[in-house]
């Protein structure tokens, strides 16, 4: 009976510091909608933290639940100390990303800078190639150029940038304005600096998704786009996630990354106002860890026993903002698609963690579409099959029948991985 009362008080002691934790967050993320000023909303969450433990203590004290002092001041510093941790950045440096071929970097009217690289043809014959990167927010700007820079020499300049909020350029005040639009209006302002009246556009992941909405706004200023792992045409649709892919051990050392209290809040904040969310932890806290969750959860972009890869550069506003749940998705692009007649290679890899339906998007979207399935590949097929991917786009910018193709795409491949 002892034990009984004892595991009472303790469950009625727990039960209490949830309902003050819970109190606390929720009085926090309210203020934050209306300030973003992290002394007002942290303030306001402490206050109502603390005083909702004293009313839980008072009426736990009452019943003979809980009826020390020494209890009530313990309750109170676990919830202090848990709230104080929110307000310890990391110490973690932003890791130094390569700097790749030709880099510099473009000015944007708004004052923001793009950081790119190229790979100059001898002599440029034909339309530029502008490699597009994935994530939101996680450039790979070096080795694009490693594995499509020598495209050049079918007379292609080779571009590279880096997209707002991700690696060398800069981010913005208000995390709110990353989106598609915004990357629709650099790439035009990219193509406007490097003085193209056509593109070839290469994108990888997103970079598939933001090529098909630039072409969406821009048909005239594309010609044989190349769309390797696309995301699904439809981003509110969930199409997989990398974790998908990993070992129980490997998703511990994502999640072990993302559970900090100050981690939590700051994701958290994003979901209600962006702004407020980089007022309590800057873009290079932030980034920081994301290089770190992204690294963790890299094995799950390659076929199974891949090693972890160390990622640099990323962006964690640019990235995790677009699916805060007050913000509207990006918008679905299968209906703005199919006039333009232009031909598009498809590439997805045998191990992908999106599903089959986000590649069938594309095929069904463009008329003249055409999709190669690599074995041993996963989402990151690039790096996986380099020489492979390389050949393929070399075949198809210069109007050649590209080996591999599936003769019917509709159907899943052979080799394919579910």
């Amino acid at each position: 009976m002892i034990v009984l009362t004892w595991l009472g008080r303790v469950a009625a002691f727990v039960v209490g510091l949830v309902t003050a934790l819970a109190s606390a967050l929720l009085a926090t993320l309210l203020a934050a909608s209306a300030s973003t000023e992290p002394a007002v909303f942290l303030t306001v969450g402490l206050a109502v933290g603390l005083g909702t433990w004293v009313l839980v203590w008072l009426a736990l004290r009452q019943s003979a639940a809980l009826g020390s002092r020494p209890v009530a001041g313990a309750g109170a510093l676990v919830v202090l100390g848990l709230l104080a941790s929110t307000l310890v950045p990391l110490e973690d440096a932003v890791g130094a990303t390569g700097l790749p071929p030709g880099a510099g970097v473009w000015r944007t009217p708004d004052g923001g800078r793009l950081a790119h690289g190229v790979v100059r043809a001898a002599e440029a014959t034909g339309a530029p190639v502008v490699l597009l990167h994935g994530g939101p927010g996680i450039p790979d700007t070096a080795q694009l150029l490693e594995v499509y820079g020598p495209l050049a020499v079918l007379g292609h300049d080779v571009w590279a940038y880096e997209q707002r909020g991700a690696g060398r350029s800069s981010r913005l005040a208000d995390p709110s304005g990353y989106g598609v639009e915004l990357d629709v209006a650099d790439l035009e302002l990219v193509r406007q600096r490097i003085g193209a009246e056509r593109m070839i556009l290469v994108g990888h992941s997103y970079g598939a998704y933001l090529a098909s909405a630039y072409i969406a706004e821009h048909p005239e200023r594309v010609e044989r786009p190349v769309l390797t792992s696309p995301g699904d045409l439809d981003p509110a649709r969930a199409a997989g996630s990398p974790l998908d892919r990993l070992s129980p051990s490997q998703g511990w050392e994502v999640y072990r990354e993302v559970l900090s209290p100050r981690a939590l809040l700051t994701y958290a904040l994003v979901q209600v106002n962006p702004a407020a969310a980089r007022a309590l932890a800057g873009d290079k806290e932030v980034d920081a860890r994301q290089d770190r969750v992204v690294s963790a959860a890299s094995p799950g972009l390659h076929c199974p026993g891949a090693p972890e890869r160390e990622i640099r550069g990323t962006g964690f506003y640019a990235n995790t903002v677009r699916s805060a749940w007050r913000r509207p998705p990006d918008p679905d692009l299968r209906e703005r698609l199919g006039h333009p007649d232009i031909p598009v290679l498809v590439i997805t890899g045998e191990c992908d963690y999106l599903d089959r339906r986000a590649a069938a998007g594309y095929l069904t979207a463009y008329p003249d579409s055409r999709l190669l399935h690599l074995p041993g590949a996963g989402h990151d097929l690039y790096l996986d099959q380099p020489e492979a991917v390389r050949a393929a786009v070399s075949d198809f910018l210069r109007g050649r029948p590209v080996r591999g193709v599936l003769d019917e795409p509709s159907r899943p491949p052979a080799n394919d991985r579910p």
